[in-house]
């Protein structure tokens, strides 16, 4: 994700003169390619820090847990 992030700014800093609208297109891809780093860095961390489910998000109708089955 870094990586991506990095040569994402190096094309940013490319000089005007020297800019075309492929850049942009380049710069959009890599950033849309590191969504799935992001998405696996912060789903990680909520596995880490135990983060309760109930900060994460709200259960979703008609889902029980085992225990609630028994």
């Amino acid at each position: 994700m870094l990586a991506l992030w990095c040569c994402a700014i190096g094309i940013r800093t490319i000089p005007k003169e020297m800019a075309s609208p492929d850049l942009t297109v380049w710069l959009a891809a890599l950033l849309i390619q590191s969504i799935q780093y992001a998405a696996a860095l912060v789903v990680s961390l909520a596995s880490a820090f135990q983060i309760p489910a109930s900060l994460l998000g709200a259960r979703a109708p008609g889902i029980t847990t085992p225990a609630e089955q028994a």
